[in-house]
């Protein structure tokens, strides 16, 4: 489940639409939320921070599929070579 499906699962279960997430997170539209919970943007940290506080959830982030994590995979690889 990508970080967009568990925004979107979130949302829904509070019963809150995309602009009710949106007006709370004060600094995202609509459109913005629709366009991260169907993957087609990629959310700076403070913005996932401000829809974490809004839904009233922990804010949890999963290394081992960032693309930070496989980049470090690739340098570890060249140097083993």
């Amino acid at each position: 489940m990508t970080i967009g499906e568990k925004i979107k699962a979130m949302r829904e279960q509070k019963q809150m639409s995309q602009e009710e997430l949106a007006l709370k997170v004060g600094k995202a539209g609509r459109t913005y939320i629709y366009r991260i919970e169907n993957g087609l943007k990629n959310p700076s940290f403070p913005i996932l921070e401000e829809i974490a506080k809004a839904l009233d959830c922990e804010l949890e982030i999963n290394f081992k599929t960032s693309k930070i994590h496989n980049l470090q995979n690739r340098i570890r690889h060249k140097h083993k070579k």
